[in-house]
């Protein structure tokens, strides 16, 4: 039987390998002829925060204007700027994600500044750093989310083949190694941490615990108000009502130290209101102008199935996980409960979003940062099987996670438009990637 040290050690070489090769696919696809092409769009617009702030000292983003005359990618990148109250321009994307970026452009500037490059912000190492952040917070994420899947009992095998599940055969490939940058991946990261640490609060009701939860409540908030929803979540974590109570009550004893940790989530998410009123001399307002829910015309079907972005056409290993949902259930009928009133909830409002598409991206990408509640009950339904039926599983699933890999491949290429793929589009190019090799 392999002691705890060497199953310890294993995993460690796993994670390097995994590591090693997520870099060099975010390397190889970004970083090379096309790194120029990374920020575009939203990705710029959470990252414009930084050179805005350490380069120019100009929030109105002016300094933008010249960037893109500057750009010789041939490539449309968008603009992120928005005009606010009295024509002031304020960057439509949250702050959030530019503060986990912040280590790595300290970095970038830096290596740049000893290089002698032109430290603009937007020359090559400020790309490179970037482009790898978010390949190494999408794997915090998925540390975090292997301590949580051993907190349930699972074995070690299950855990890893789910983290493998998640890595290839989602869109967490393309936002940590193809597409890097956007938020979701921080998201991914923050929430799990969180969770983790929920975990262990609801343990020990530790203080330092809880400025801890604090802290990831803030942040998260901060890269995506919208994230609030995975407090919804929670009870997944818990074993029933009477430890919803017990929880609660922990939360009273800790008196004037919950007071001051919701004090201190406020003071993070303040940090976007004080840029607001740098910026327009208001300290609220909504930046994005025409753009809003629609609760009452979710397009649930749409949202999962369509041939434009219909999550579990893309995902289909989604699909898979939550037809296991009967194994969880078995486990614990409280926190299967749970975790469907939390998936039935995150897309109802995900999906009543006027742009239910999301724009350019690949499958639904706002459900990438809740991919621990989706892939849950995958782990419990392999950690059932056993012999043939264990070997035919994981089979099974690898074939499935193949076939999201060309989907993958597919996306990069065109073949898969980034915004508008249609069921005609999408037949004719159906696993054709002898098109691709010719």
């Amino acid at each position: 039987m392999k002691t705890l040290s060497s199953l310890k050690s294993a995993s460690s070489i796993k994670y390097l390998v995994l590591t090693i090769l997520l870099c060099w696919v975010c390397v190889n696809v970004n970083l090379g002829k096309h790194w120029n092409e990374v920020l575009e769009y939203d990705i710029a617009g959470y990252y414009a925060y930084l050179p805005a702030t350490f380069i120019y000292k100009d929030l109105q983003f002016s300094f933008y204007d010249k960037i893109l005359e500057e750009d010789t990618s041939g490539e449309e990148k968008g603009d992120f700027r928005q005009s606010s109250v009295d024509d002031k321009i304020v960057n439509k994307y949250f702050v959030g994600t530019a503060i986990l970026q912040l280590p790595f452009f300290a970095v970038a500037h830096l290596v740049t500044l000893a290089t002698g490059g032109e430290a603009n912000g937007y020359s090559y190492w400020y790309i490179f750093f970037i482009a790898i952040s978010s390949v190494l917070y999408g794997l915090l994420g998925l540390y975090f989310l292997s301590k949580i899947l051993t907190s349930f009992g699972l074995r070690n095998s299950a855990i890893w083949i789910v983290i493998l599940s998640i890595t290839f055969g989602t869109n967490f490939f393309v936002y940590t190694s193809i597409d890097p940058g956007t938020s979701h991946t921080y998201s991914f990261a923050c929430v799990n941490a969180f969770i983790w640490f929920f975990i262990l609060f609801n343990k020990s009701s530790s203080r330092k615990l809880f400025f801890i939860l604090a802290l990831l409540l803030g942040l998260i908030l901060l890269i995506r108000p919208i994230n609030v929803i995975f407090l919804l979540g929670l009870p997944v974590f818990l074993d029933s009502f009477r430890e919803v109570k017990s929880l609660l009550l922990k939360f009273r004893k800790l008196g004037i130290y919950f007071i001051l940790g919701c004090l201190f989530s406020l003071l993070i998410v303040s940090i976007q209101l004080l840029i607001y009123k740098l910026q327009t001399g208001s300290w609220f307002l909504y930046s994005y102008a025409g753009e809003s829910f629609n609760f009452t015309n979710p397009q649930i079907f749409n949202f999962l199935f369509s041939f434009r972005k219909g999550y579990f056409l893309y995902t289909p290993l989604a699909m898979v996980s939550i037809l296991s949902l009967y194994a969880f259930y078995k486990y614990n009928k409280f926190k299967a409960l749970s975790l469907c009133v939390f998936l039935i909830a995150i897309v109802y409002v995900f999906s009543s979003w006027w742009s239910w598409w999301y724009g350019g991206s690949f499958s639904s990408r706002v459900m990438l940062e809740y991919s621990l509640f989706v892939f849950l009950p995958l782990g419990f339904l392999i950690q059932k099987f056993s012999g043939i039926k264990y070997k035919l599983f994981i089979g099974f699933i690898v074939i499935v996670t193949i076939f999201s890999q060309i989907q993958i491949y597919q996306f990069r290429h065109g073949q898969i438009h980034y915004a508008d793929t249609s069921k005609e589009l999408y037949l004719e190019n159906f696993m054709r990637i002898d098109k691709l090799l010719k």
